[in-house]
């Protein structure tokens, strides 16, 4: 996987057990890569360009861009969806074959009690997914076990499962971890073949896992 960056002489070839982090020390071109970022992630033309093989690839598919990790959603409704959907295709499966239909066949029968107990006139229809189901009784991922750096790891792992999201994008997460936890978080997403960017403006000391590009004051390239 390879991410390009217009302007930038340098393009980010990801590979396993790497974490790249791009130090920006120009402010207005540190701003712009991320409000192109934002663009990109909407589905519109943007400098980012990220490919596979040699063939562009949609960059908001497989990417996910995390500008605040303090306040992440994981229970967005895209994300719910594609977990009732998966909940949804299991208990359709073999294995649970016949229990989904005794469930089914209650319920059905437990409405149209309650459709006589009322004693009005009532349609319904017999043709509910369990997804809507789940849906009902509020299936949720829980987001209020854990520790911060455990909660934004969870979240990772979340998109990447039902998103299928390959690639994180974080802006200045520095700032908010120490570097044994930063070294944590990258072995942790390395086990789960995940690529991770991180984009900064202020330089700070290498850690083990990363290969580094800063860019100076003058969008020169001075370390790569």
């Amino acid at each position: 996987m390879k991410l390009v960056y217009k302007n930038m002489e340098k393009h980010i070839n990801f590979v396993e057990n790497t974490a790249y982090v791009v130090i920006v020390e120009n402010k207005k071109y540190f701003r712009d890569m991320i409000l192109q970022m934002q663009q990109a992630m909407l589905g519109a033309d943007s400098n980012w360009v990220l490919s596979t093989n040699g063939k562009e690839i949609k960059l908001d598919k497989y990417t996910e861009l995390i500008l605040d990790p303090i306040n992440l959603d994981c229970n967005t409704r895209k994300l719910l969806t594609n977990l009732y959907n998966e909940m949804e295709k299991e208990a359709l499966g073999s294995e649970h074959f016949v229990q989904t239909a005794f469930v089914k066949s209650e319920i059905l029968k437990f409405v149209n009690d309650m459709i006589q107990e009322v004693d009005y006139p009532f349609l319904n229809t017999d043709d509910f997914t369990f997804a809507d189901l789940f849906k009902a009784v509020n299936v949720h991922f829980d987001t209020q076990n854990g520790d911060f750096l455990e909660r934004l790891l969870n979240y990772v792992q979340v998109c990447a499962r039902f998103q299928k999201k390959e690639l994180f994008v974080f802006v200045n997460l520095k700032t908010y971890l120490t570097s044994e936890e930063i070294k944590a978080f990258y072995r942790d997403l390395f086990y789960k073949k995940i690529y991770v960017l991180l984009l900064e403006n202020q330089e700070s000391e290498p850690l083990e896992y990363e290969k580094t590009l800063i860019i100076d004051e003058d969008l020169c390239l001075v370390k790569a």
